[in-house]
Order: structure tokens, then C-alpha cells, then sequence
């Protein structure tokens, strides 16, 4: 019989860690859900280490917002905790953080356009205080828009 671990969890808007894993030990009870907090890829590095088992077949997702300079190396991270699991899959399909110059190209007779549009007009009305809620609705609504997986 295997056991099945599943683990989620939301990151400030900008990153999800998704780790689905299958003991390879026969009866073993389901491990309880991990909480990780990783914003970047010493996070995401740790939590993947805490999660380790030599016996766990796991499947790691990272989604989210994230802007260029957090990109994380998938492939890197596979190879380097790989050792650490019966088996490690680590995959990416974050979304990148876009700049007011990629969301202003944007068609405005689209619904993304449009969105992109009204979000600027919200942004720009809004005290400074709500400015940066704004601005990662703005970003979790242009990925949302393109049909990435941004948040769970």
C-alpha cells in the first residue's frame, strides 16, 4: 500500500510550492501536509530539503507570480535534492512579474487590454497604501488571464 503526501500553500502572491509525494514503504500512514515559506530559491531549497525522504517518490510544482531576478532553476534544483528521493521531479510554471512596458503592448480590444487598462486607472486613483495590493491583483490577474496556474 502507498501512502500519498500532498502539500500546498500560498506565498505572498508570488510563489507556490506544490509537492505531491508517494512513500514507497508498504502501510505507511499519510504524512500531514507541509506549510512552506518560499519567496525565493533559498526558500524554495529548504523547503524542499525539509521534505525530503531517501523512500518518497515526489512531484514538485512551483507556480506563481514571480519577477526575473527570483526565477528558479527547476532542472538545478531536481539535480541537486535528487539523491535526497526514491525519486524528484521539479517543475516551473511560474508566470513572470510583467513591466508597465509588456502590460501597455497589450491589445486593447481584448479582455486582458481591457483589464490591464482599468487596473492602471485603479492604480493611478489609489491611495499609496493600496497601491501595492493593486499591483500583485494586477499581476495574479494578467497570468489568471493567460490561463496560468497561479494560485491554489
Amino acid at each position: 500500500m502507498l501512502a500519498r503526501r500532498s502539500c500546498s500553500r500560498t506565498i505572498n502572491l508570488v510563489l507556490v510550492v506544490r509537492c505531491s509525494s508517494t512513500s514507497l514503504r508498504p502501510g505507511a500512514p499519510p504524512s500531514p501536509p507541509h506549510a512552506w515559506d518560499a519567496v525565493d530559491d533559498a526558500g524554495v531549497r529548504k523547503a524542499i530539503e525539509e521534505g525530503a525522504d531517501p523512500e518518497a517518490v515526489c512531484d514538485v510544482i512551483l507556480t506563481g507570480v514571480v519577477p526575473v531576478d527570483r526565477v528558479i532553476d527547476a532542472p538545478s534544483l531536481e539535480r541537486e535534492f535528487a539523491d535526497r528521493f526514491f525519486r524528484l521531479r521539479v517543475q516551473s510554471s511560474a508566470h513572470l512579474w510583467l513591466d508597465d512596458d509588456h502590460l501597455s503592448q497589450l491589445p486593447e480590444d481584448t479582455v486582458l487590454g481591457r483589464f490591464v487598462r482599468l487596473m492602471h486607472v485603479r492604480l493611478a486613483q489609489a491611495p499609496p497604501e493600496q497601491r501595492l495590493v493593486l499591483e500583485e491583483a494586477l499581476q495574479v490577474g494578467v497570468a489568471l488571464l493567460h490561463g496560468r496556474e497561479v494560485l491554489s
